[in-house]
C-alpha cells in the first residue's frame, strides 16, 4: 500500500483512487446526487441506475436551459439506499420535491417508491 500510494500510475493506486471515489460519492449507499441543482429546493428530482444516468444529466442540463432546477440522483442500488438513514435519504431525496422521474430501460420495478406512482 505503501509503495502504491506513491507511484500514481500502478493498476493498484488506480484501484484506490477508484475505492475513494466510491466511498466520496455515496454508491455504497446505493444512491447519491451527482449532479445538485442551483436552488436549495430543486424543482425536480431525476433518478436512475446504470446507464440511463447519462440521459437524466443530460436532461437536467436541457431542463435547466427552460428554467427548470434539476438534482441529478444515481441509484445504483435501491436496496442499500433504502437501508440508509431517514436523514441520508431525505438530504438526496427531498419530501418538499415532489416532481420526480425516474428513467429505467424495460421496467418500471421499484421505481414507484420514489416517484410516487405505481
Amino acid at each position: 500500500f505503501f509503495f502504491s500510494s506513491r507511484r500514481r500510475h500502478t493498476r493498484s493506486s488506480l484501484v484506490s483512487w477508484a475505492r475513494r471515489c466510491v466511498q466520496e460519492t455515496g454508491a455504497l449507499k446505493g444512491g447519491y446526487i451527482i449532479k445538485d441543482s442551483k436552488k436549495e429546493t430543486p424543482d425536480v428530482l431525476l433518478m436512475a441506475s446504470g446507464s440511463e444516468v447519462e440521459l437524466i444529466y443530460k436532461a437536467a442540463d436541457e431542463l435547466q436551459a427552460l428554467g427548470i432546477d434539476a438534482r441529478v440522483i444515481s441509484m445504483p442500488s435501491l436496496e442499500l439506499f433504502d437501508a440508509q438513514d431517514e436523514a441520508y435519504k431525505e438530504s438526496v431525496m427531498p419530501n418538499a420535491v415532489r416532481a420526480r422521474v425516474a428513467v429505467e430501460a424495460l421496467t418500471s420495478f421499484g421505481w414507484h417508491k420514489y416517484t410516487g406512482c405505481l
